[in-house]
């Protein structure tokens, strides 16, 4: 809160503001590009099969995933 209070009190000028603003947009790019690449978030895979469903769900939950 106290930097962002003396990031606001340093905008009078417009190039300031344009340099905060671009500065802020590339933080918010590398944290995404981070992220991508950790891959912290969940995937979903479907499977669609005409045998095998039910080993291929108790391999599936076997090993840890989960199935609904």
């Amino acid at each position: 809160m106290i930097g962002f209070k003396i990031v606001l009190d340093h905008l009078n000028e417009p190039i300031d503001l344009i340099v905060y603003c671009l500065s802020y947009s590339l933080g918010i790019l590398i944290g995404v590009q981070i992220e991508e690449r950790l891959s912290l978030g969940h995937v979903t895979v479907q499977a669609v099969t005409k045998e095998h469903g039910p080993f291929l769900v108790q391999r599936l939950r076997g090993k840890g995933y989960m199935y609904p």
